[in-house]
């Protein structure tokens, strides 16, 4: 894992200090080690967590003449390949380690080339004094975070947008122009940031910069669905395929274990109860000689708890299974999570993953984890939306607004405060009825818009009443993603623009900040180059069955490995119980943040808006708990940077 930053400069020569600075902010991404190598006009610096040849790894890595220096943040799976190669061809290595394949690959390597040669969760930054260029690429989905900034002829780089701030040069100016964005999706999509002139480089990119020049930046792979310039109508299934996929996608899997698998320190694994995580432990619990170590985290509502599910994975692999509830005050967290996350961030979910990967760390120092399942193989409700969407809105105005009437009173008022463990069923009917009607409501928009507004966090009425606009950067970002895979099949398309904003801006970003706040280090199987690639290929009825079966082809491949009662329960999610909270014990913290006159928010929304929808969540008239905490961590964000 660990964390990287450095900075190269137009005129005089890099400075230690500058870098050691940068590397502070950053410590809980690498706590073992740190080390920086400067020379010339560049620097390059690297927090350092062990993870492969402990003792012998330690920053800074160089090539033989020790005028070439890499730092990399993440793992390169398949290095050992790469360094026998090296070896064969006259390298000499010096550590065991996989950073050290990219300084020997960089000697002779373009950068897109040696960007291309690796298959990994990675960012790395590569300094070569004799050619006075630097070298930053990121991997090809974006598992592995990586920010910049240029001005006065000076390149500033680092793992989190505080290592780039620690540069005595770099700016500290509020992107005003974030703010519709982040209510509407959570997040604000790459390249852009909350900073001005600080940016994301994109994943499946790399920057070269060089004294006296420009950044430059070049792709060197593109999601496969794209990249193909896939053109797929859907088709007849033929006899046998969905078996043959489904044998090629454990087979695939099991690989995928199996590289994850590569270190010298504990290894275990995050367990939810759910198909992808579930198939995982399985697999590792197959390639492992002894019990496997498994973390799961819980809650009192037993709407949004899992925990029974992972103990039957647990017991039927006889790990050693370790759990944790989450209870409301850990939203007191919220502080800490905006210092990890460096910008508002609008999916709950990070609380009980940071408190997973606080109870996880205290066992191992890697862990293995499910995401990517629904990502590859459709398993969110919205891809079937999304491709309902057409046919539905082709039906009578009438209609539209009867059904949307009808699960308007099924969804019902909301629950009472404390009624989410008591009527746990109650509440899961209606939040399924409320997701129902937005679908409804929204589908007559058209793709994309309606997918869209179906994944927004605060909805299109209440965004306009906040900002006065309804539009944003971010929407017309998504829409020319969309727009890029015309011609191809309905869900090819929306599972590609969800892999290009929701997996790279929230999810990974998610689990990246969370895990490293502790030193962790996570490794996604299902998300491996191999599996990306033959997931593109599959036909759509392949992943959503008849009657909105999501997931198919990976529920069928994982048939043999997870219990039947997982199989067949619905997509839960990693959800928190907010509306609940907000109107119980975190009534008073919402009311006494958002709700007070001088609160920074209202220097950038409209107040009376926000009061509004305080007033409607707590009065019971709606659920507004997703958009609520979106605004919480927004005034926190406002508040702590003075702005």
């Amino acid at each position: 894992m660990c964390g990287i930053a450095g900075y190269v400069c137009d005129r005089g020569q890099a400075r230690r200090e500058v870098v050691d600075a940068q590397l502070r902010c950053q410590r809980h991404r690498g706590p073992d080690a740190e080390g920086a190598f400067v020379r010339g006009r560049g620097a390059v610096g690297q927090n350092r967590l062990a993870i492969i040849d402990v003792h012998g790894g330690d920053p800074p890595i160089t090539d033989e003449s020790g005028e070439l220096a890499a730092v990399l943040n993440g793992e390169i799976y398949g290095f050992q390949g790469l360094r026998r190669a090296l070896i064969d061809q006259g390298h000499r290595f010096a550590t065991a380690c996989d950073t050290e394949v990219i300084a020997h690959v960089a000697e002779h390597a373009d950068p897109v080339a040696l960007a291309a040669t690796l298959d990994g969760m990675f960012a790395f930054a590569v300094w070569d004094a004799r050619r006075e260029r630097l070298v930053l690429g990121r991997d090809r989905l974006g598992k592995k975070p990586l920010y910049w900034h240029y001005g006065d002829g000076e390149l500033v780089f680092a793992s989190e947008i505080k290592g780039v701030l620690a540069h005595p040069r770099v700016p500290c100016e509020l992107n005003q122009r974030a703010i519709p964005g982040y209510l509407a999706f959570g997040y604000v999509p790459t390249p852009g940031t909350f900073y001005r002139g600080i940016a994301s480089l994109q994943a499946g990119h790399v920057l070269v910069f060089e004294p006296g020049g420009s950044p430059r930046i070049e792709r060197y792979w593109s999601p496969p669905a794209r990249a193909a310039g896939a053109r797929r109508r859907p088709r007849r299934e033929r006899p046998g395929e969905l078996d043959r996929a489904a044998t090629r996608v454990r087979s695939l899997l099991h690989d995928a274990v199996a590289r994850r698998t590569v270190a010298d320190v504990p290894v275990g694994a995050f367990l939810s109860g759910g198909v992808d995580s579930s198939a995982v432990v399985a697999t590792l619990a197959q390639l492992s000689p002894t019990p496997i170590r498994t973390f799961t985290i819980g809650f009192d509502d037993k709407g949004f708890d899992e925990r029974r599910y992972a103990r039957m994975v647990a017991q039927r692999y006889r790990t050693d299974h370790h759990e944790f509830v989450v209870a409301p005050d850990a939203v007191a967290l919220i502080e800490r999570l905006i210092w990890h996350h460096d910008q508002p961030f609008g999916d709950s979910s990070a609380i009980p993953m940071y408190l997973l990967s606080e109870l996880t760390r205290e066992h191992v120092t890697v862990a293995l984890c499910g995401d990517g399942g629904d990502e590859l193989f459709a398993g969110y409700e919205r891809f079937a939306a999304g491709v309902a969407a057409a046919p539905y809105g082709a039906l009578p105005d009438a209609i539209h607004g009867g059904v949307t009437r009808a699960l308007g009173a099924l969804a019902g008022d909301a629950p009472a405060v404390g009624a989410g463990a008591t009527h746990s069923r109650v509440a899961a009917v209606r939040r399924r009825a409320a997701r129902a009607q937005r679908f409804a409501a929204n589908a007559g928009r058209g793709m994309p818009d309606a997918y869209l507004e179906w994944i927004s966090f605060v909805d299109a009425p209440t965004r306009t009443a906040l900002t006065g606009s309804d539009d944003s950067d971010a929407h017309r970002a998504h829409r020319a993603l969309f727009a890029s895979t015309a011609g191809s099949a309905t869900l090819d398309r929306v599972l590609d623009l969800n892999l290009r904003t929701y997996l790279l801006d929230d999810l990974l970003v998610k689990a990246d900040r969370m895990t490293m706040a502790h030193g962790l280090e996570l490794r996604s199987p299902l998300l491996d180059a191999e599996l990306v690639a033959f997931a593109a290929t599959l036909a759509p009825s392949l992943q959503l069955g008849g009657r909105v079966q999501l997931k198919r082809v990976l529920r069928r491949a994982v048939e043999p490995l997870v219990p039947r009662e997982i199989l067949a329960r619905g997509k839960q999610g990693f959800g928190v119980p907010l509306d609940a909270w907000f109107r119980g014990p975190l009534r008073g913290h919402l009311s006494g943040m958002l709700g007070a006159p001088d609160a920074s928010i209202r220097s950038h929304l409209r107040g009376d808006a926000v009061d509004a929808l305080i007033a409607s969540h707590l009065d019971g008239r709606a659920n507004h708990g997703h958009a609520l905490w979106t605004l919480l961590t927004l005034e926190l964000f406002l508040s702590r940077q003075g702005w």
